[in-house]
């Protein structure tokens, strides 16, 4: 049966709109650090600037800078004069609660001021993307350069308008990883899917920087290669044995679950038998039909948890890497996806019953 009707854009809308399951990861700016000589005024701007294109990026909630100042203050904490250590950084992120921290420094060679920035993993310490910009002039190029660090910090592309023509513009993107390092990248992302990262709370805030770093056929490669389409084996296999299923499909809670509902059930069906000692009747107590009830809703549960853990699996999956393959259900494979095709959305679902085109 195939029903085609512009009206289902608001249905197709509103679920697509539930991929936007992970918050933007929080990154807190500190203040600019200045080489010796050099106006302290220029700090804040320079700041402000780095903070106006995180902003600006749609990638990050970024702290606002006055908190940041007021929590760091309570907590007296205060970076050291000379060279600061990347651990420094992470302990003040920890204190803000934030996923990562930028921190830019400004030095000056004659007239030419350079600002590096770089941007810490609170939880591993590690640098997760660093800039640096250059130009030669007066302190006031320090406002232009600081936000042309913001735009690279923040993955964005940089619009450059050429000096002897001013009506031509093109764009420069930022320098794309080598071989080795996107191939470095691949294998970090494939050893977080493995640890099944994409399914925990803070998982994209630890794979969305590796992430930036990949093509869009090495991404479209990591999310073929693992997205799930063993629901109907799952459903089997706990049928077959309580929580096989789950198990192999690598879904732990589910399978806890399904082996708790289980043991209880089985308990609670065993201690609701009582025999008459002196008729020898047999009598069922509640406990025997609250029992019995636990075990009917673990074969309830066994059969629907394999398809819904694999639509979170893939959806997760599809929502990190950014690839244009989501989650709704495919009927070659028994599994979820949301196929885009030349006229637009083609929305499968059940086993090639109901196609929905728009």
């Amino acid at each position: 049966m195939i029903i085609k009707s512009k009206t289902i854009a608001v249905a197709l809308t509103l679920l697509l709109g539930g991929t936007a399951l992970f918050a933007l990861p929080h990154v807190a700016v500190l203040d600019t650090i200045l080489a010796a000589g050099m106006d302290p005024t220029a700090a804040i701007p320079v700041t402000d600037k780095i903070v106006e294109e995180l902003v600006n990026s749609g990638k990050y909630t970024v702290l606002d800078r006055t908190n940041v100042d007021q929590i760091l203050r309570e907590k007296e904490f205060q970076l050291s004069s000379g060279i600061v250590r990347n651990e420094e950084i992470r302990q003040a992120g920890e204190y803000l609660g934030a996923d990562y921290v930028v921190l830019a420094n400004v030095s000056r060679v004659g007239s030419t001021y350079v600002i590096s920035a770089k941007m810490i993993d609170v939880v591993t310490g590690e640098i997760a993307a660093q800039a640096s910009t250059e130009k030669q002039g007066k302190i006031d190029v320090l406002l232009e350069i600081a936000r042309t660090v913001g735009k690279q910090i923040s993955g964005q592309e940089i619009v450059v308008v050429e000096a002897a023509k001013k009506v031509e513009e093109k764009k420069v993107e930022a320098p794309k990883p080598t071989a080795e390092g996107s191939s470095l990248a691949v294998a970090q992302v494939q050893e977080l899917i493995r640890t099944r990262t994409h399914m925990k709370k803070d998982g994209a805030a630890r794979m969305l920087p590796l992430v930036a770093q990949l093509s869009e056929q090495q991404k479209m490669m990591l999310y073929t290669s693992n997205r799930k389409d063993n629901a109907v084996t799952g459903l089997l296999l706990n049928l077959l044995v309580t929580s096989l299923g789950s198990w192999i499909q690598g879904d732990v809670t589910g399978a806890l679950t399904e082996l708790s509902l289980a043991v209880s059930g089985a308990v609670c069906m065993v201690s609701g038998i009582e025999e008459d000692f002196w008729t020898g009747e047999v009598y069922y107590s509640s406990l025997y039909y609250i029992g019995l009830t636990t075990l009917l809703v673990d074969v309830v549960y066994m059969c629907v948890r394999p398809f819904l853990f694999q639509k979170q699996w893939n959806r997760n999956l599809a929502t990190i890497l950014n690839v244009p393959y989501l989650a709704i259900l495919d009927p070659r494979e028994s599994t979820f996806s949301l196929v885009p095709t030349g006229q637009g959305v083609d929305w499968r679902f059940g086993l090639n019953l109901v196609s929905i085109e728009y």
